[in-house]
């Protein structure tokens, strides 16, 4: 059992240090993440959200240490998902054809820079994908690979809800790298992301990448949006780093009761085989010491 044990632990461990070495499709090194959310009586339509994130996402791009900073709707490996259907234009649905339905993200210009999400096709969001302007999505290279595997996606448009509303067509200008966004454990699933300056949210979560220790910020940051919003609080400060580590902190655990119940039994074999090794040990000592006494000349006859 002991052996048994140890080896099961022994195994468990290496498996988790090649999960620890497993691209993730982003950068979690010098990221500080908050969450925010807007009241809805001060933020009651989409044009102050959007008006909002814009603001904060310049104000804190500004502050001296900040590389970038953006926003999601949904942080990778925070154990929160969301997907939702579309249509692609010039196909058509039905009960054996349904719409396509995969992971929907709605991020803000700079976020896949804060991320270091790689870009591999076309550009990303910018201040100019605004409500005014067309509607635009950029997707993953899993989902290109599934819906345009023999062709180029970019220019392709998509409609989020497969309603076949016109004006919720969104032209896909670009394509990222996959992001395991479920768990290192996960293979990455196909995603598209929308401008959420275009379909705003009143909860989101800031991205901030830094040169430095990213947790000296967050003095600076608070106050940049407090200069938008003087009672805007901000909730669940924490790095990225710290996110991507509690992704695996279920299998860390089992890894450390797996190692517990191995040592103990470990010690319990071990204090086994003593008791065993001793009781032989006095046996073998009482044996030789009868046969001594048994051939010794004072016990001899004549």
């Amino acid at each position: 059992l002991a052996l048994v044990l140890l080896t099961s632990a022994g195994l468990l461990i290496k498996s988790f240090v090649q999960l620890q070495n497993v691209d993730a499709g982003f950068n979690p090194r010098n990221v500080l993440t908050m969450e925010i959310s807007l009241p809805p009586l001060t933020y009651a339509d989409n044009a102050s959200q959007a008006r909002f994130y814009n603001e904060a996402q310049k104000r804190i791009a500004a502050i001296p240490g900040i590389k970038n900073a953006g926003f999601t709707n949904i942080l990778p490996m925070s154990g929160t998902n969301s997907d939702s259907s579309f249509s692609i234009e010039g196909r058509t649905s039905d009960d054996k054809n349904p719409s396509p339905d995969e992971e929907f993200r709605q991020v803000s210009p700079g976020f896949f820079e804060a991320m270091e999400i790689s870009l591999l096709r076309g550009r990303r969001f910018n201040e100019t994908d605004n409500a005014d302007a067309p509607p635009v999505t950029i997707i993953n290279a899993a989902l290109a690979k599934r819906y345009w595997p023999n062709e180029d996606a970019i220019g392709k448009r998509i409609n989020i809800g497969a309603s076949g509303a016109k004006e919720k067509w969104a032209t896909i200008i670009g394509v990222v790298g996959n992001v395991r966004h479920r768990g290192l454990d996960y293979d990455p699933l196909p995603e598209y992301y929308m401008p959420i300056t275009q379909t705003p949210n009143n909860r989101a979560v800031l991205v901030v990448r830094s040169s430095q220790e990213a947790g000296g910020l967050i003095s600076a940051i608070r106050t940049a949006l407090h200069e938008i919003d003087p009672a805007q609080p901000i909730a669940h400060v924490r790095t990225l780093e710290q996110v991507v580590a509690d992704s695996v902190a279920p299998r860390r655990l089992s890894i450390w009761l797996l190692g517990l119940f191995a040592a103990m039994a470990l010690a319990l074999a071990s204090i086994g085989i003593y008791g065993v090794m001793s009781f032989l040990v006095v046996q073998r000592v009482w044996y030789l010491r009868s046969r001594s006494h048994v051939y010794s000349p004072q016990c001899s006859t004549k």
